[in-house]
């Protein structure tokens, strides 16, 4: 798992970059597979000084991807990169 984080007042670009643990991949993909990757993210929402997100999961040699503006990271999508950030290794 891969997210970026872009954009906010100063423009800081963030990263932070995860593997599942040893045991915990099942958990990881039930996460992955709740989110609506197949929807249009919104775009009217989206704010000059707010953030964006790109967040690239791959489960089982599929890569799925979305880019999605800080008011759409919510619900699944927020989980998931709760979870992300949380493991992440840099």
């Amino acid at each position: 798992m891969r997210l970026t984080r872009t954009g906010g007042l100063a423009g800081i670009t963030r990263r932070w970059q995860a593997e599942a643990p040893e045991g915990d991949e099942s958990q990881w993909v039930a996460v992955i597979d709740q989110c609506p990757w197949d929807e249009t993210p919104p775009t009217d929402s989206v704010r000059t000084d707010g953030f964006t997100w790109r967040i690239v999961a791959v489960v089982r040699h599929d890569e799925r991807s979305v880019v999605l503006p800080e008011s759409a990271a919510v619900g699944p999508w927020a989980t998931l990169i709760s979870v992300v950030r949380d493991a992440s290794v840099g």
